[in-house]
């Protein structure tokens, strides 16, 4: 389905993504001080279910340069090779690669939705079609904003996500 055939059931709006979040544009810069911080990096998201994976926090002496501030309120999307579908739930605040965007859900969206939703393959066919750059594509957050889809109520949002959830759990089990 295109963007130009959406349909909108009764009680949903047609919305742009970029309506739904803000982009958090806080920077971490790197200094002399050595603490222990939560990074998270594009090789800690796991493709396609945004799990966690080989994370641990680190020695802020080791980062050489600036990253993106995230609080666990947010949404963190790979933009680089988005192929990948890297879309995460942070529980806790640090900071990420900037090949990560920190996205905050306004209060239209569900957080957990807006996950569920950039890691559909209609958003992956239209970030991947994008994609700018042949050795490290990438996709830019204008793209994102500009897709359009059918937005529900924040109840009925809740409900998709519960039923999401429950139907991955079930997957895991087996």
């Amino acid at each position: 389905m295109s963007q130009e055939e959406l349909v909108v059931p009764k009680g949903w709006e047609l919305k742009k993504l970029g309506e739904t979040f803000t982009e958090s544009n806080q920077k971490w810069l790197p200094d002399s001080e050595s603490k222990i911080v939560n990074y998270i990096g594009l090789e800690n998201i796991e493709s396609n279910t945004g799990i966690l994976v080989n994370f641990t926090p680190i020695d802020s002496s080791k980062i050489k340069s600036s990253k993106t501030i995230f609080t666990k309120n947010e949404v963190l999307y790979g933009k680089l090779r988005p192929y990948l579908n890297k879309v995460h739930l942070p529980e806790f605040d640090g900071i990420c690669s900037t090949d990560i965007l920190s996205l905050t859900p306004k209060s239209n969206i569900d957080r957990q939705f807006l996950a569920y939703f950039l890691r559909c393959t209609y958003v992956l066919s239209i970030t991947n079609k994008s994609m700018q750059g042949t050795k490290m594509p990438r996709t830019k957050i204008q793209v994102l904003q500009e897709i359009q889809f059918s937005l529900p109520k924040i109840s009925t949002q809740k409900q998709i996500v519960a039923k999401l959830d429950h139907v991955l759990g079930e997957l895991e089990v087996k």
